[in-house]
């Protein structure tokens, strides 16, 4: 899977907020607040092929997560990207 790249991030009273770029058209503007681990996650992972182990393995050598955590983790965050169709598979 990839991350979309048509995402800007900008830093809103010490919050990451990844905003989607629509190429000019007006309308409702996309955006998901981003943890520091998230943030951290998606500098990892843009522009890049990865897949869910790859990210278990980010996660679980970033904070010495032990693997079922970093698995359950990584579940949810794929799982919410492709919810807001910001992965693409």
């Amino acid at each position: 899977m990839r991350l979309k790249t048509n995402y800007q991030i900008g830093l809103i009273g010490g919050a990451y907020i990844l905003m989607a770029q629509h190429n000019g058209q007006t309308g409702d503007t996309d955006m998901l607040s981003l943890n520091p681990k998230t943030m951290w996650l998606w500098e990892q992972l843009v522009g890049t092929d990865f897949s869910e182990e790859d990210v278990v393995n980010l996660l679980s050598t970033r904070s010495d997560t032990d693997i079922e955590t970093a698995t359950t983790d990584a579940r949810n965050w794929i799982d919410s990207l492709k919810q807001l169709q910001i992965i693409k598979p």
